[in-house]
């Protein structure tokens, strides 16, 4: 059968121990990001007939922290995501089983209800761990890059903003970290032909704050669709806190100012504009978290 091409010879070694004969189906598309990183996924087919996702992280610190969530908090999940088979450090490649299905729509609200009552379980799927201060000083200093980055492209007082923001985030009360998918959105979702929702892609996997995976929700697909957000909170199984509220509030701005910096960094007027369109909305009072989201 046909052998990839341009892979190092360990990794064709690897993939003969771990699945015998196989066959390249197809390298999946993936974002500049993620490319520019050196990460690589291809459809791997066995002498059985069965597809395999095999995925070629670039930094040794992001394998470790997909593996260690594949292992340990993925299988809560069960069926509806994909199974780790095999993964090896030295070549930081991982094989998983492949998730069929199209990305649903943004604005479905079944769809929103079943990945909340997913998320549940996921955040669910392990004891919270109490935030360290290590990591609020970590948080700052991305945030303080973050502001160096987009100076240029930014006005004083959005700067000052989201400065303010940043230091609003370290106040709240909010120190209990959960296992997080890191990036839980539609493109990130697969609907079957029985409208069930699957999950995929747990690449950016960490312990934080539990509404820090509802943040990039708050930021696009949700941001003028409330009703999105109270169906996936209803299969979530509860309201926001106040302090997860305001948190997203002020998370608004950090990944605003970050969508202004990446468009600095890659020359993407696109994400320029998108980042101080955002800004300037939160500046002039809307409010990414109705209060009727919110538990008393």
């Amino acid at each position: 059968m046909a052998r990839l091409r341009r892979v190092t010879e360990q990794l064709t070694s690897w993939l003969d121990e771990v699945l015998g004969a196989y066959s390249v189906a197809e390298r999946l598309p993936s974002s500049s990001r993620k490319q520019g990183k050196g990460q690589r996924v291809r459809v791997v087919t066995d002498d059985g007939g069965r597809r395999w996702i095999l995925k070629e992280v670039a930094v040794a610190q992001e394998w470790r922290a997909e593996t260690y969530a594949y292992e340990h908090w993925v299988p809560t999940l069960a069926e509806r995501v994909p199974i780790l088979h095999a993964a090896d450090e030295g070549l930081r490649a991982l094989v998983l089983s492949e998730v069929r299905g199209r990305h649903p729509r943004a604005s479905h609200e079944g769809f929103s209800r079943q990945a909340g009552a997913l998320l549940r379980r996921l955040h669910d799927s392990c004891a919270p761990r109490t935030r360290s201060t290590e990591r609020r000083h970590r948080a700052a200093e991305r945030l303080d890059r973050l502001l160096t980055q987009s100076r240029n492209v930014l006005g004083a007082g959005q700067l000052a903003f989201v400065r303010e923001q940043g230091e609003c985030l370290a106040q709240l009360p909010l120190d209990q970290e959960v296992p997080c998918h890191g990036d839980y959105r539609p493109h990130n979702w697969l609907v079957d032909d029985s409208q069930t929702l699957r999950v995929i892609d747990f690449g950016k996997a960490k312990r934080e704050v539990a509404a820090w995976d509802l943040s990039k929700l708050f930021l696009r697909p949700w941001w003028n669709r409330p009703h999105l957000a109270v169906a996936f909170l209803e299969g979530y199984g509860r309201d926001l806190t106040a302090a997860e509220a305001d948190y997203l509030q002020g998370r608004m701005a950090v990944d605003a100012v970050s969508h202004a910096a990446f468009g600095v960094t890659r020359g993407s007027d696109r994400h320029v504009r998108f980042g101080r369109k955002r800004l300037a909305d939160l500046m002039s009072g809307h409010r990414v978290v109705p209060l009727a989201l919110r538990s008393t």
